[in-house]
């Protein structure tokens, strides 16, 4: 898994999920807002309207619920298309 650092910060290798239905289980994402990561982890589970999904942050057991009212940008940082 990736780690998250003072600068850490989405590149051309990372590629933005716009519809967060294409998000796959345990797919490592990082979660990127108002200029700055604010966690990395792996996909635990995903609404099915794709409004919210759920997380395992890297840094340790904590599972965190993103909503897309939440202003946040989401990057795949696996191979998966």
């Amino acid at each position: 898994m990736a780690t998250l650092t003072a600068s850490t910060a989405p590149t051309h290798n990372h590629r933005p999920v716009l519809n967060w239905c294409n998000l796959l289980r345990t797919e490592e994402v990082m979660i990127y807002r108002q200029d700055r990561t604010v966690t990395i982890g792996r996909v635990d589970m995903v609404a099915l309207d794709g409004s919210v999904f759920w997380i395992m942050e890297d840094h340790g057991n904590c599972r965190t619920m993103i909503h897309r009212n939440d202003g946040a940008e989401v990057y795949r940082l696996t191979g998966k298309a």
